[in-house]
C-alpha cells in the first residue's frame, strides 16, 4: 500500500539508517575508525556503504518480503503452493531493466569514487583505484552469474542482478584492495547472491527483485572481505591504520576482521528489531485501533493485486491502449510455451519409465527443442 510505503520510507530515512550511519561514519560513532579508542583498535571499515547502506536496506527488504507474503498470479494462485514448483513472474520489459542497471552502474562511480571527496593529490589516486575496482567487480560478478546459470535459465535478468551483486560487494573494500582482489570479491559476491536467492525460494520468501539476497548477502560479504583482503599500504594511506590492522590474508592480526564481523552483526540486529516492530505495527494497525483486523495495511486487496496495481492503484496502465492487442498476444504465446514445457516434462518422465521407448511416434525430451524452454518462461 502506498500510504504504508511512505510511512516506512519516512521511518527508515529519519531513524533507522541515520543511526547506522552515525555509528560507522561519524567521528565519535562507537563503530567508527576515527574514535580515540576504536573497536578492537581498528573500528569498522566501510568505505562507501556495503554494510551501512546495502546490508541495512537488504535486511529491511527481507523482513518486508516475509511479512507481506508471496504474490498471487493472474489466476489468484500463490507463488508458493504445496506440491507445486514455485511460480515464476516474468518482468515485462527487460530492455528497461537493462537500462536501469546501466544507470545504477554509472551512478555507482559517484557513490564509490565520490566517497574519496577529492580528485587531487592522494585522493585522486584513491578515486582512480576505486573506479577501477568498481568496474572489475561488477563485470566479473555478472560473468560469474552467467556461467553459473548457463545450463539453467540463461535469463539476462540474473546477469543484471550479477552486476549489482558485484557493485554491492565492492562498495566497502573498493579503496583498500588491488584489481585482482576486486575480481575475487566480484566472483564470490556473485556466488553469495546465487546462494541467497535460492535460499529465499527454499524458505518460500517472495522477494520480487531479489533485493534482500543481493543487498544483504553481498553487503555482508563486502564487509567481511575488508577483513580478509585489505592491503597494508592502502589501509595506512586511506584510513591511517598502522601495526597489523589489515586483511588476514596479508598477515593481519585478525582485529580488523573481528571488528567487521561485530559491525555486521550490530547492523543486522538493529534492523531486525526496529523494522520487524515497524512492519508488525503497520500490519496490525487496524486491529489495534479496533477496526477490521483482516484489513492488512501492508498489502493491497487481492482483487487489486490480480488486476494489477498500475490500473487499480495508480490509475494508469503499463502500456498505451494501441499496444493492448499485442500484449494479449504475448500473454497467449507465453501460455502456449508453458503448456509445451509441461508437456515436454511429462514426455521425459514417460521416456525414463520406458513407456515411450521403441515407439517411433513418441517424442523424447529435447527432440523438438521444447524441453529447452526455460522454466521461467
Amino acid at each position: 500500500r502506498l500510504n504504508s510505503y511512505l510511512l516506512i520510507s519516512f521511518i527508515l530515512t529519519g531513524f533507522v539508517t541515520p543511526a547506522v550511519m552515525h555509528w560507522v561514519w561519524s567521528k565519535d560513532g562507537f563503530l567508527a575508525t576515527t574514535r580515540n579508542d576504536p573497536l578492537f583498535g581498528t573500528g569498522v571499515v566501510d568505505f562507501a556503504g556495503s554494510g551501512v547502506i546495502h546490508a541495512t536496506g537488504g535486511m529491511v527488504a527481507l523482513i518486508g518480503a516475509y511479512l507481506v507474503g508471496p504474490r498471487h498470479d493472474e489466476k489468484g494462485a500463490l507463488r508458493f503452493s504445496p506440491m507445486c514448483r514455485p511460480r515464476d513472474f516474468i518482468g515485462h520489459n527487460v530492455i528497461f531493466s537493462t537500462l536501469g542497471m546501466f544507470i545504477l552502474w554509472f551512478g555507482w562511480y559517484g557513490f564509490n569514487a565520490g566517497s574519496s571527496f577529492y580528485i587531487v593529490g592522494e585522493s585522486a589516486v584513491v578515486a582512480a583505484r576505486v573506479t577501477v575496482n568498481t568496474t572489475i567487480a561488477a563485470a566479473t560478478a555478472s560473468v560469474t552469474v552467467y556461467v553459473f546459470e548457463y545450463f539453467g535459465s540463461n535469463d539476462i535478468a540474473l546477469c543484471l542482478n550479477g552486476v549489482l551483486a558485484g557493485l554491492v560487494s565492492i562498495t566497502a573494500p573498493c579503496s583498500v584492495v588491488n584489481a585482482w582482489e576486486a575480481a575475487i570479491i566480484g566472483v564470490v559476491g556473485a556466488l553469495v547472491y546465487e546462494a541467497a536467492s535460492r535460499a529465499l525460494v527454499l524458505l518460500e520468501i517472495d522477494d520480487p527483485l531479489d533485493a534482500s539476497a543481493m543487498h544483504t548477502g553481498c553487503g555482508v560479504w563486502g564487509m567481511i572481505s575488508v577483513g580478509l583482503l585489505s592491503e597494508p599500504d592502502m589501509m595506512r594511506d586511506v584510513f591511517g591504520m598502522g601495526d597489523d590492522h589489515y586483511g588476514v590474508f596479508h598477515g593481519g592480526s585478525g582485529n580488523l576482521l573481528g571488528a567487521q564481523i561485530v559491525g555486521v552483526l550490530v547492523i543486522l540486529l538493529w534492523v531486525l528489531v526496529t523494522c520487524t516492530t515497524m512492519f508488525l505495527c503497520i500490519k496490525l494497525l487496524p486491529g489495534l485501533l479496533g477496526l477490521d483486523p483482516t484489513n492488512d495495511m501492508l498489502r493491497v486487496p487481492l482483487n487489486e493485486e490480480i488486476k494489477g496495481l498500475d490500473v487499480s492503484y495508480h490509475d494508469g496502465d503499463e502500456y498505451p491502449p494501441y499496444l493492448w492487442p499485442l500484449v494479449e498476444n504475448l500473454k497467449a504465446l507465453r501460455k502456449v510455451q508453458e503448456s509445451m514445457a509441461a508437456e515436454s516434462s511429462h514426455i521425459g518422465q514417460f521416456s525414463q519409465m520406458g513407456i515411450a521407448e521403441g515407439n517411433e511416434h513418441d517424442i523424447g525430451p529435447g527432440a523438438d527443442g521444447r524441453a529447452a524452454i526455460s522454466p521461467a518462461i
